[in-house]
């Protein structure tokens, strides 16, 4: 699923039959409809989808699933990704020739949530429990968070988060380097070790659509 911020990037853009290259980073467990999202908001605006692709990076959410991702192995498929990209559009080819899919689950309660973004494309945003967070003491006010937050919902000097704002991407966590930062929802922080429970048997490998 693309995050609210997808609607207002795309809006700003006009393709005007210019190629669009795609792509995407799932954390090793689902990407739903974000691919097929992608193509429809640009190809709404006027671009010709000539590339997209699905891959692997640690998860936002936990440092448990896609550790250690890309490796070798995803970084040779991306770099192979990028060249037949770039030959394709170089030879006036912007057709989309493999059509990307919705990337289903292998857990029935997260397949609910992409059945039903696949029929609700209004802008998507996680709930309030999933984007409620803390500043522990050990916060030195570097403010890499602030400077790190694509929506400005952070206030440093109250240690508050402002949720109407908030995206849930979970950059203030990952990249604060006093890990001062945490989920604040028990109810989450339960749902989390299930879900890592589930995804961490597999390694999933990254998808191109050409």
């Amino acid at each position: 699923m693309l995050f609210t911020k997808a609607e207002e990037i795309f809006n700003c853009l006009q393709g005007n039959g210019t190629p669009f290259i795609g792509v995407i980073s799932f954390g090793n467990a689902y990407y739903g409809v974000a691919l097929t999202e992608m193509q429809e908001r640009a190809a709404s605006q006027g671009f010709q989808v000539a590339a997209l692709g699905a891959f692997i990076s640690r998860h936002t959410m936990t440092t448990d699933l896609g550790a250690g991702r890309p490796d070798a192995k995803d970084e040779a498929i991306m770099m192979d990704f990028g060249r037949k990209a770039y030959a394709k559009i170089l030879s006036g080819d912007y057709d989309l020739h493999k059509q990307p899919k919705t990337n289903w689950s292998s857990s029935e309660e997260a397949n609910k949530i992409i059945a039903f973004r696949e029929t609700n494309k209004d802008p998507y945003c996680f709930p309030k429990e999933f984007r409620a967070k803390k500043i522990s003491d050990d916060c030195i006010k570097c403010k890499t968070c602030v400077r790190n937050c694509p929506v400005d919902a952070i206030d440093i000097e109250t240690r508050t988060f402002d949720l109407d704002r908030c995206i849930g991407c979970y950059g203030c966590i990952n990249r604060c380097p006093k890990h001062a930062i945490s989920q604040d929802s028990p109810e989450v922080k339960e749902f989390m070790k299930g879900f890592v429970e589930h995804f961490i048997k597999e390694r999933l490998e990254p998808e191109i659509f050409l």
